[in-house]
């Protein structure tokens, strides 16, 4: 492969570089250069021209690297002319937008007021004051646009046009509202005022082993139950009264607690006599003794209190 094939440029790169040989041809003509000084400044630019002119053609940049020579420099020999266009074979050909200004000593000020888009600036290394001028073109840009579009209305969200009664009312709401939201994160389950309420539940757990699987109290008996246990079943109320004798006091609680103690502890043994009529019943007893243990365990806690104060109203019936 040639040397002209292996340095041949995409298109972009070609335009790229034809736009910052125009730039430099304008600031060539606002300093009133005809042609380069003979100096190390004019050399310098000569060999940053030549590298452009060589990226800007596509087809034959060593004439193009010859003719933008012979037009900014016509003081080079035609041996000093030959080594560029040797070295310019060979060198990477890769200047960023700064560098490009370093070398034709384009300060920001000349930039701006140029306008110029390609080439950099050689007294903004670190690009603050170009992105606080590129800041305030796009707030100007913005609020051009928001008074082009504007509709005349105030920002944010519509009036509801409340009077003084209704805007208090709506206030209240809202915080009543917002009260309630954050009552239910801080205590979600405030509600559970008792812990006897938990029987009231479809299932309970054994106090023996807290981790235990709960248990359905509503579980149906075999559909394998013989004939002979499923006529026992009907003596129910009968057998029940055999097993669990205790009832809770007819007379009235002194109080609301003790009403409620008295409730919990007769569900837990008409839920206790449930489990053993179901027992009788069943074709596989042993398998539901999980829950005659939990049944029993609920029906004893109830049962059994600390305060001998209150014993006499767990009496059992007579």
């Amino acid at each position: 492969m040639s040397s002209d094939l292996h340095h041949r440029t995409t298109p972009k790169r070609a335009l790229l570089a034809r736009c910052l040989l125009k730039e430099a041809r304008d600031i060539f003509a606002y300093r009133g250069w005809k042609q380069l000084p003979q100096t190390e400044r004019g050399r310098a630019i000569l060999i940053w021209g030549a590298d452009h002119a060589w990226l800007a053609s596509s087809g034959n940049p060593k004439r193009s690297v010859e003719r933008w020579c012979k037009r900014w420099a016509p003081w080079l020999t035609d041996a000093e002319l030959r080594a560029l266009i040797a070295d310019t074979v060979t060198s990477n050909k890769r200047w960023s937008t700064d560098q490009s200004a370093i070398v034709l000593e384009i300060s920001l000020a000349e930039r701006t007021a140029r306008n110029l888009r390609h080439i950099g600036a050689n007294d903004d290394p670190n690009y603050d004051a170009r992105r606080s001028i590129n800041r305030r073109k796009t707030a100007e840009r913005s609020r051009k646009y928001r008074a082009k579009h504007s509709t005349g209305a105030k920002p944010g969200r519509p009036s509801l046009n409340l009077s003084p009664d209704e805007r208090i009312a709506r206030q209240r709401e809202q915080k009543a509202a917002s009260a309630r939201r954050r009552r239910a994160t801080e205590n979600p389950s405030r509600h559970l005022k008792e812990i006897d309420r938990v029987t009231e539940l479809n299932s309970t757990h054994s106090p023996a082993s807290p981790r235990s699987r709960p248990v359905d109290i509503e579980a149906p008996a075999s559909p394998r139950t013989p004939s002979h246990r499923q006529a026992s079943c009907l003596n129910q109320p009968q057998e029940q009264q055999a097993i669990v004798s205790d009832v809770a006091a007819d007379h009235a609680a002194p109080n609301g607690l003790e009403r409620e103690r008295l409730q919990s502890r007769e569900r837990a043994r008409l839920h206790l006599n449930e489990v053993m009529a179901q027992v009788m019943c069943s074709d596989d007893p042993a398998s539901w003794q999980p829950r005659l243990i939990a049944a029993t365990s609920e029906w004893r806690r109830h049962s059994l209190l600390d305060d001998d104060d209150h014993a006499h109203a767990y009496e059992p019936r007579g």
